[in-house]
């Protein structure tokens, strides 16, 4: 099992979030946990394909304080 993560940028995950992840590793020890960000989506994702479309979206996005997504 892999439970995914995305959090930007990543050196501004509140410690509640870090929390979550090590109460997977807890609780699921077979589980791999992966934190993607920006710097690292293209490991996980083609992005030749959304670049265009996805990063230019968020242009003029504050991400600032960071988001969050788990699927």
């Amino acid at each position: 099992m892999k439970i995914w993560t995305f959090w930007e940028p990543p050196d501004k995950m509140p410690v509640y979030i870090r929390l979550c992840m090590e109460t997977w590793k807890k609780f699921l020890p077979d589980a791999e946990v992966i934190s993607v960000n920006l710097s690292n989506l293209d490991d996980y994702v083609d992005m030749s394909e959304y670049k265009e479309n996805l990063l230019d979206g968020m242009n003029g996005i504050d991400t600032g304080g960071g988001a969050a997504v788990s699927l």
